[in-house]
Protein backbone atom coordinates (compact mmCIF):
# COMPACT_ATOMS: atom_id res chain seq x y z
CA UNK A 1 0.00 0.00 0.00
CA UNK A 2 2.98 2.19 -0.08
CA UNK A 3 3.60 3.60 -3.97
CA UNK A 4 7.24 4.87 -2.81
CA UNK A 5 8.47 3.40 0.41
CA UNK A 6 11.88 5.05 1.91
CA UNK A 7 14.73 2.88 2.52
CA UNK A 8 13.89 2.75 6.47
CA UNK A 9 10.48 1.86 5.69
CA UNK A 10 11.70 -1.53 3.18
CA UNK A 11 13.80 -2.18 5.97
CA UNK A 12 11.07 -1.99 8.90
CA UNK A 13 9.13 -4.18 6.12
CA UNK A 14 12.01 -6.88 5.81
CA UNK A 15 12.68 -7.35 9.40
CA UNK A 16 13.86 -10.89 9.89
CA UNK A 17 12.67 -12.00 6.67
CA UNK A 18 15.63 -11.05 5.03
CA UNK A 19 18.96 -12.69 3.13
CA UNK A 20 21.94 -13.00 4.95
CA UNK A 21 22.40 -12.43 8.80
CA UNK A 22 21.08 -9.09 9.11
CA UNK A 23 17.69 -7.93 10.60
CA UNK A 24 15.75 -5.22 11.01
CA UNK A 25 13.71 -3.90 13.93
CA UNK A 26 10.81 -2.65 14.34
CA UNK A 27 9.25 -4.74 12.51
CA UNK A 28 6.25 -3.65 10.58
CA UNK A 29 5.76 -6.40 7.60
CA UNK A 30 2.90 -8.30 6.67
CA UNK A 31 1.70 -10.98 9.25
CA UNK A 32 2.73 -14.50 9.52
CA UNK A 33 0.40 -16.78 6.94
CA UNK A 34 -1.83 -18.98 8.51
CA UNK A 35 -1.54 -21.64 5.64
CA UNK A 36 0.48 -24.18 7.18
CA UNK A 37 1.34 -26.42 3.51
CA UNK A 38 2.20 -24.28 0.30
CA UNK A 39 0.18 -24.96 -2.74
CA UNK A 40 2.80 -23.95 -5.60
CA UNK A 41 0.06 -23.00 -8.14
CA UNK A 42 -2.11 -21.16 -5.98
CA UNK A 43 1.01 -19.29 -5.04
CA UNK A 44 1.86 -18.70 -8.70
CA UNK A 45 -1.59 -17.59 -9.86
CA UNK A 46 -1.67 -15.12 -7.20
CA UNK A 47 1.86 -13.96 -8.34
CA UNK A 48 1.00 -13.34 -12.02
CA UNK A 49 -2.19 -11.30 -10.86
CA UNK A 50 0.15 -8.84 -8.68
CA UNK A 51 2.64 -8.66 -12.06
CA UNK A 52 -0.39 -8.09 -13.83
CA UNK A 53 -1.50 -5.39 -11.45
CA UNK A 54 -4.32 -6.91 -10.71
CA UNK A 55 -6.21 -7.42 -7.11
CA UNK A 56 -6.01 -10.53 -4.94
CA UNK A 57 -8.30 -13.12 -5.69
CA UNK A 58 -7.01 -16.33 -3.53
CA UNK A 59 -6.80 -14.55 0.21
CA UNK A 60 -4.92 -17.41 1.38
CA UNK A 61 -2.30 -17.31 -1.25
CA UNK A 62 -1.95 -13.86 -1.32
CA UNK A 63 -1.29 -13.01 2.58
CA UNK A 64 1.81 -15.92 2.06
CA UNK A 65 2.88 -14.58 -0.91
CA UNK A 66 3.44 -11.13 0.89
CA UNK A 67 4.64 -12.73 4.06
CA UNK A 68 6.83 -15.06 2.48
CA UNK A 69 7.82 -13.49 -1.07
CA UNK A 70 9.01 -10.16 -0.48
CA UNK A 71 12.02 -10.23 1.47
CA UNK A 72 14.40 -12.47 -1.51
CA UNK A 73 14.44 -9.98 -3.81
CA UNK A 74 15.32 -10.19 -7.58
CA UNK A 75 13.15 -9.49 -10.99
CA UNK A 76 11.40 -13.12 -10.86
CA UNK A 77 9.13 -13.49 -7.66
CA UNK A 78 9.99 -16.07 -5.14
CA UNK A 79 9.33 -17.39 -1.88
CA UNK A 80 11.56 -18.43 1.23
CA UNK A 81 9.81 -21.65 2.88
CA UNK A 82 11.64 -24.32 4.93
CA UNK A 83 11.64 -28.28 4.76
CA UNK A 84 10.41 -29.44 8.17
CA UNK A 85 11.32 -32.47 9.73
CA UNK A 86 8.06 -34.19 8.24
CA UNK A 87 9.04 -32.98 4.80
CA UNK A 88 6.15 -30.48 4.39
CA UNK A 89 6.61 -27.79 3.01
CA UNK A 90 5.64 -24.10 4.86
CA UNK A 91 6.37 -20.43 4.30
CA UNK A 92 9.21 -18.91 6.11
CA UNK A 93 8.24 -15.50 7.65
CA UNK A 94 11.47 -15.48 9.57
CA UNK A 95 11.20 -17.81 12.16
CA UNK A 96 10.53 -21.36 10.76
CA UNK A 97 9.78 -25.00 13.03
CA UNK A 98 13.13 -26.15 14.58
CA UNK A 99 14.70 -28.24 12.76
CA UNK A 100 13.51 -27.17 9.31
CA UNK A 101 15.86 -27.10 6.36
CA UNK A 102 15.58 -23.30 4.65
CA UNK A 103 14.55 -23.58 0.62
CA UNK A 104 13.64 -20.74 -1.66
CA UNK A 105 11.30 -21.51 -4.45
CA UNK A 106 11.46 -19.91 -7.46
CA UNK A 107 7.75 -18.61 -10.08
CA UNK A 108 7.59 -17.41 -13.37
CA UNK A 109 7.10 -14.43 -14.56
CA UNK A 110 4.16 -12.87 -16.86
CA UNK A 111 6.70 -13.34 -20.14
CA UNK A 112 8.69 -16.73 -19.00
CA UNK A 113 7.85 -20.20 -20.03
CA UNK A 114 6.04 -22.24 -17.72
CA UNK A 115 9.26 -24.89 -18.37
CA UNK A 116 11.44 -21.83 -16.68
CA UNK A 117 11.96 -23.88 -13.82
CA UNK A 118 13.43 -27.00 -16.02
CA UNK A 119 15.98 -25.18 -17.88
CA UNK A 120 17.60 -23.41 -15.07
CA UNK A 121 17.74 -27.37 -12.96
CA UNK A 122 19.29 -28.04 -16.18
CA UNK A 123 21.27 -25.43 -16.43
CA UNK A 124 22.45 -26.35 -12.38
CA UNK A 125 22.94 -29.54 -13.86
CA UNK A 126 25.16 -28.72 -16.95
CA UNK A 127 27.38 -26.29 -14.47
CA UNK A 128 27.71 -29.24 -12.01
CA UNK A 129 29.18 -31.46 -14.96
CA UNK A 130 31.50 -28.75 -16.28
CA UNK A 131 32.96 -28.83 -12.53
CA UNK A 132 31.24 -25.67 -10.66
CA UNK A 133 29.88 -25.84 -7.53
CA UNK A 134 26.55 -24.93 -7.44
CA UNK A 135 23.23 -24.12 -5.00
CA UNK A 136 21.61 -27.41 -4.16
CA UNK A 137 18.09 -27.71 -6.00
CA UNK A 138 15.37 -29.57 -6.68
CA UNK A 139 12.18 -29.80 -8.89
CA UNK A 140 9.06 -29.71 -7.36
CA UNK A 141 5.36 -30.13 -8.86
CA UNK A 142 2.36 -28.87 -8.13
CA UNK A 143 -1.01 -30.01 -8.23
CA UNK A 144 -1.39 -29.32 -11.94
CA UNK A 145 2.20 -30.57 -12.84
CA UNK A 146 3.57 -27.56 -13.46
CA UNK A 147 7.15 -27.74 -11.90
CA UNK A 148 9.05 -25.38 -9.74
CA UNK A 149 12.50 -24.81 -8.83
CA UNK A 150 13.65 -25.11 -5.16
CA UNK A 151 16.87 -23.78 -4.15
CA UNK A 152 18.26 -24.56 -0.85
CA UNK A 153 19.63 -21.52 0.76
CA UNK A 154 23.13 -21.27 1.36
CA UNK A 155 22.96 -18.41 3.75
CA UNK A 156 21.30 -20.61 6.15
CA UNK A 157 22.52 -24.16 8.56
CA UNK A 158 20.11 -26.03 9.58
CA UNK A 159 19.97 -27.18 13.50
CA UNK A 160 18.90 -30.14 14.81
CA UNK A 161 16.40 -28.76 17.15
CA UNK A 162 16.84 -25.26 16.74
CA UNK A 163 16.06 -22.35 14.69
CA UNK A 164 18.79 -22.63 11.22
CA UNK A 165 21.67 -20.59 11.88
CA UNK A 166 22.42 -17.19 9.66
CA UNK A 167 25.16 -17.01 7.79
CA UNK A 168 26.33 -13.46 6.57
CA UNK A 169 26.49 -12.85 3.07
CA UNK A 170 27.41 -10.06 0.47
CA UNK A 171 26.72 -9.37 -3.19
CA UNK A 172 29.55 -9.02 -5.53
CA UNK A 173 27.28 -5.57 -6.53
CA UNK A 174 27.06 -4.72 -2.93
CA UNK A 175 30.78 -4.87 -2.48
CA UNK A 176 31.52 -3.34 -5.40
CA UNK A 177 28.61 -1.01 -5.22
CA UNK A 178 27.84 -1.83 -9.33
CA UNK A 179 23.94 -1.95 -9.50
CA UNK A 180 22.70 -3.20 -12.86
CA UNK A 181 19.35 -1.24 -13.12
CA UNK A 182 21.66 2.25 -12.51
CA UNK A 183 23.80 0.85 -15.38
CA UNK A 184 26.68 -0.18 -13.04
CA UNK A 185 28.02 -2.81 -14.93
CA UNK A 186 30.95 -4.65 -14.13
CA UNK A 187 33.66 -7.14 -15.90
CA UNK A 188 34.61 -10.29 -15.50
CA UNK A 189 37.77 -8.98 -14.70
CA UNK A 190 36.53 -7.27 -11.71
CA UNK A 191 35.12 -10.16 -10.14
CA UNK A 192 37.97 -12.56 -10.36
CA UNK A 193 40.02 -9.70 -8.78
CA UNK A 194 37.29 -9.42 -5.90
CA UNK A 195 37.42 -13.01 -5.18
CA UNK A 196 40.84 -12.82 -5.45
CA UNK A 197 41.17 -9.67 -2.85
CA UNK A 198 38.27 -10.68 -0.07
CA UNK A 199 39.06 -14.66 -0.30
CA UNK A 200 42.72 -15.14 -1.07
CA UNK A 201 41.80 -18.51 -1.96
CA UNK A 202 43.27 -20.01 -5.61
CA UNK A 203 40.31 -22.04 -5.35
CA UNK A 204 37.65 -19.08 -5.27
CA UNK A 205 39.49 -17.78 -8.52
CA UNK A 206 39.64 -20.66 -9.88
CA UNK A 207 35.81 -21.07 -9.46
CA UNK A 208 34.74 -17.64 -10.86
CA UNK A 209 36.42 -18.29 -14.11
CA UNK A 210 34.87 -21.88 -14.43
CA UNK A 211 31.99 -19.15 -13.97
CA UNK A 212 32.39 -17.31 -16.16
CA UNK A 213 33.16 -19.39 -19.25
CA UNK A 214 29.98 -21.66 -18.90
CA UNK A 215 27.75 -18.29 -18.64
CA UNK A 216 29.65 -17.56 -21.78
CA UNK A 217 28.93 -21.00 -23.74
CA UNK A 218 25.84 -21.61 -22.38
CA UNK A 219 24.59 -18.22 -23.28
CA UNK A 220 23.76 -17.01 -20.06
CA UNK A 221 23.55 -13.45 -20.18
CA UNK A 222 21.77 -12.61 -17.25
CA UNK A 223 25.20 -12.27 -15.32
CA UNK A 224 25.06 -9.72 -13.26
CA UNK A 225 26.85 -8.86 -10.33
CA UNK A 226 23.77 -10.02 -7.88
CA UNK A 227 24.22 -12.88 -9.39
CA UNK A 228 27.48 -13.83 -7.51
CA UNK A 229 27.41 -14.18 -3.53
CA UNK A 230 30.13 -14.04 -0.70
CA UNK A 231 29.54 -16.10 2.31
CA UNK A 232 31.24 -15.27 5.73
CA UNK A 233 31.74 -17.24 9.27
CA UNK A 234 34.25 -17.26 11.77
CA UNK A 235 35.42 -20.30 10.53
CA UNK A 236 36.63 -19.74 7.02
CA UNK A 237 36.26 -16.24 6.67
CA UNK A 238 34.85 -14.79 3.43
CA UNK A 239 34.02 -17.81 0.80
CA UNK A 240 32.59 -17.69 -3.06
CA UNK A 241 29.24 -18.84 -2.42
CA UNK A 242 27.68 -21.73 -4.37
CA UNK A 243 26.44 -20.53 -8.18
CA UNK A 244 22.73 -19.76 -8.50
CA UNK A 245 20.66 -18.30 -10.98
CA UNK A 246 21.95 -20.02 -14.01
CA UNK A 247 19.68 -20.38 -16.99
CA UNK A 248 19.36 -19.55 -20.86
CA UNK A 249 19.24 -15.87 -21.11
CA UNK A 250 18.79 -13.65 -23.92
CA UNK A 251 20.47 -10.30 -21.88
CA UNK A 252 20.18 -6.90 -22.13
CA UNK A 253 19.40 -5.05 -25.17
CA UNK A 254 21.25 -1.83 -26.21
CA UNK A 255 19.62 1.33 -26.05
CA UNK A 256 17.65 1.70 -29.54
CA UNK A 257 18.22 -2.18 -30.54
CA UNK A 258 14.89 -3.49 -30.81
CA UNK A 259 15.16 -7.06 -31.33
CA UNK A 260 17.97 -9.76 -31.52
CA UNK A 261 20.05 -11.04 -28.86
CA UNK A 262 21.21 -9.13 -26.22
CA UNK A 263 24.55 -9.09 -24.44
CA UNK A 264 26.16 -10.00 -21.47
CA UNK A 265 26.00 -7.70 -18.20
CA UNK A 266 29.50 -8.39 -17.16
CA UNK A 267 31.91 -8.29 -20.73
CA UNK A 268 35.10 -10.09 -20.85
CA UNK A 269 38.17 -8.18 -22.75
CA UNK A 270 35.38 -5.06 -23.41
CA UNK A 271 33.26 -7.45 -25.41
CA UNK A 272 29.19 -8.69 -23.94
CA UNK A 273 28.80 -10.40 -27.38
CA UNK A 274 30.40 -13.07 -30.30
CA UNK A 275 33.08 -13.60 -27.56
CA UNK A 276 35.83 -16.33 -28.67
CA UNK A 277 38.11 -18.93 -26.96
CA UNK A 278 41.08 -16.05 -27.66
CA UNK A 279 38.65 -13.71 -25.48
CA UNK A 280 38.41 -16.32 -22.72
CA UNK A 281 42.12 -16.52 -22.76
CA UNK A 282 42.11 -13.23 -21.96
CA UNK A 283 40.79 -14.41 -18.15
CA UNK A 284 44.30 -15.62 -17.23
CA UNK A 285 45.24 -11.80 -16.37
CA UNK A 286 43.12 -11.32 -13.21
CA UNK A 287 43.28 -15.22 -12.23
CA UNK A 288 46.88 -16.21 -12.18
CA UNK A 289 45.61 -19.82 -14.66
CA UNK A 290 47.84 -20.53 -17.21
CA UNK A 291 45.99 -20.38 -21.06
CA UNK A 292 46.82 -24.03 -20.57
CA UNK A 293 44.13 -24.75 -17.83
CA UNK A 294 41.58 -22.25 -19.41
CA UNK A 295 41.53 -24.16 -22.24
CA UNK A 296 40.76 -27.31 -20.30
CA UNK A 297 38.01 -25.47 -18.37
CA UNK A 298 37.00 -24.18 -21.79
CA UNK A 299 36.75 -28.02 -23.39
CA UNK A 300 35.16 -29.64 -20.05
CA UNK A 301 32.44 -26.96 -20.16
CA UNK A 302 31.87 -27.20 -23.92
CA UNK A 303 31.29 -31.40 -23.16
CA UNK A 304 29.14 -30.13 -20.67
CA UNK A 305 26.78 -28.13 -22.80
CA UNK A 306 26.22 -31.13 -25.41
CA UNK A 307 24.56 -32.33 -22.76
CA UNK A 308 21.49 -29.77 -23.29
CA UNK A 309 19.17 -32.02 -25.18
CA UNK A 310 19.13 -35.22 -23.02
CA UNK A 311 19.50 -33.49 -19.82
CA UNK A 312 16.70 -31.32 -20.42
CA UNK A 313 14.42 -34.02 -22.14
CA UNK A 314 14.61 -35.85 -18.42
CA UNK A 315 13.64 -32.57 -17.24
CA UNK A 316 10.23 -32.43 -18.96
CA UNK A 317 11.80 -29.38 -21.51
CA UNK A 318 9.42 -30.14 -24.75
CA UNK A 319 10.87 -30.79 -27.52
CA UNK A 320 10.29 -27.31 -29.35
CA UNK A 321 12.19 -25.67 -26.47
CA UNK A 322 15.13 -27.77 -26.43
CA UNK A 323 15.74 -26.98 -30.14
CA UNK A 324 15.65 -23.52 -29.89
CA UNK A 325 17.98 -23.55 -27.26
CA UNK A 326 20.25 -25.93 -29.01
CA UNK A 327 20.36 -23.59 -31.94
CA UNK A 328 22.24 -21.32 -29.76
CA UNK A 329 24.85 -23.50 -28.18
CA UNK A 330 27.74 -23.42 -27.37
CA UNK A 331 27.77 -19.54 -27.45
CA UNK A 332 31.65 -19.37 -28.57
CA UNK A 333 32.47 -17.45 -31.75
Amino acid sequence: GIEHPTPLQILTWLGRRTMGALTFRPVDGPPPSDDALIDLDRVQQEMLRHLNGLGPHDLPADALTRAAGSGAGGARPKITAADTTDHGLVPDNGTVPDGSTPWLVKFRGTDDTPHLAAIEATYLQMAAAAGTTVCDHRLLEGSSGTRYLAVRRFDRTPTDNGQPRRVHMATAAGLLEAYPEYHQHRSYDDLIRLTRRITGDTRDVTEMVRRAVFNVIAHNRDDHARNTSFLWSPATDWRLAPAYDLTHSMGPRPIGMAGGAGEHYLDIAGRGTGLTRADLHSLATPSGLSPGTIDEIIDATLDAIATWPDRAAGNGVPDELIHDIAGRLPALA
